[in-house]
């Protein structure tokens, strides 16, 4: 008579459910790609950025970059939301709620993103068409219906749900509460009155991701 011995301890662990994959970096690429549209997009003179017809001058002047700069903004919010999603519906205890919320605003705020671009590609076609519609398009801007949800959309999705990503992120144990402060500089950096600011806003809140995701990855492993 023989016996078998099952060598359960020779046989690979199988892959936790919650752990963060080597793909889940490629997520990143949404906030950098917000950052490299600001570097490739050409900045007008303050002066005259509150001029309409020398602001439709200068999307003629320059249909170009500005046209490539908004292709890349609006397809980084389908990345950037996915980014949102994943991380957001990762903790199962402690900032599983506010990861949730995070996740929703998220969400909203690449809504405003993606809406905003489109409404400045459409305003781009018409200046090309006819720069004379800049003083209307400046109004539905600024007063319209659709400027005002677009930004109530955009602003509070994208900068509250990334303060509370950090916060769901150190609630779970995945890294210390430090990681709110690249958010928070991220935050800031998108309101101070600077030519770059888009650029910083994105490249903190990559690494703000980053750091999250890879102390997401360490506590799977523990």
């Amino acid at each position: 008579m023989s016996t078998t011995t099952l060598a359960t301890h020779d046989a690979p662990a199988p892959p936790r459910p919650d752990a963060p994959s080597r793909s889940w970096w490629l997520l990143l690429s949404g906030f950098l790609l917000v950052a490299v549209s600001e570097v490739v997009a050409p900045h007008q003179a303050m002066s005259a950025a509150d001029d309409p017809q020398a602001r439709a001058a200068f999307v003629v002047a320059h249909e170009g970059p500005l046209l490539v700069s908004y292709v890349m903004s609006f397809l980084a919010a389908p990345v950037i939301g996915a980014l949102f999603v994943r991380l957001g519906c990762l903790p199962d205890g402690r900032g599983r709620v506010v990861g949730r919320i995070a996740a929703g605003l998220g969400l909203l705020g690449t809504a405003g993103l993606a809406g905003l671009r489109t409404a400045e590609l459409i305003a781009r076609d018409l200046y090309l068409v006819d720069p004379g519609t800049a003083p209307v398009m400046e109004r539905i801007g600024e007063s319209g219906a659709a400027g005002g949800v677009t930004f109530l959309a955009l602003i509070p999705g994208l900068m509250l749900g990334l303060l509370l990503l950090a916060c769901a992120g150190a609630r779970a144990g995945w890294v210390g509460w430090w990681v709110v402060l690249p958010a928070l500089a991220a935050v800031v950096c998108d309101f101070l009155p600077f030519a770059w600011k888009t650029v910083a806003f994105g490249v903190l809140a990559s690494i703000t991701c980053g750091v999250l995701i890879a102390g997401a990855a360490r506590r799977a492993r523990s």
